[in-house]
């Protein structure tokens, strides 16, 4: 499931999606960007993964929840056969 999915999923609406590279460096310009889209849309916050919210810097937080919340979205990862993917995993490390 995509993140957009999930955020959906969660009972969350979005108006539109800023999709950077994987592994972008953000700057505040890029923060500047994000603000002027969500103005335009009328959004009133924003939603983000724990891996891209880390490399927000305190000015990069701070710019962003000036105009709205800045939502953190926790990935859970659950197995289908734990006990298998245990096993494999000895077996590696031996």
């Amino acid at each position: 499931m995509d993140f957009a999915k999930s955020v959906l999923s969660a009972g969350c609406g979005i108006i539109d999606t800023i999709a950077f590279a994987d592994h972008h460096a953000y700057t505040l310009g890029n923060m500047d960007e994000i603000i002027a889209t969500a103005e335009k849309l009328r959004a009133s916050g924003f939603v983000t993964t724990e891996k891209d919210a880390v490399k927000l810097t305190a000015p990069m937080r701070e710019r962003l929840s000036a105009f709205g919340p800045l939502m953190v979205a926790k990935l859970r990862v659950s197995f289908v056969d734990e006990a298998q993917v245990l096993h494999d995993l000895k077996e590696r490390l031996r």
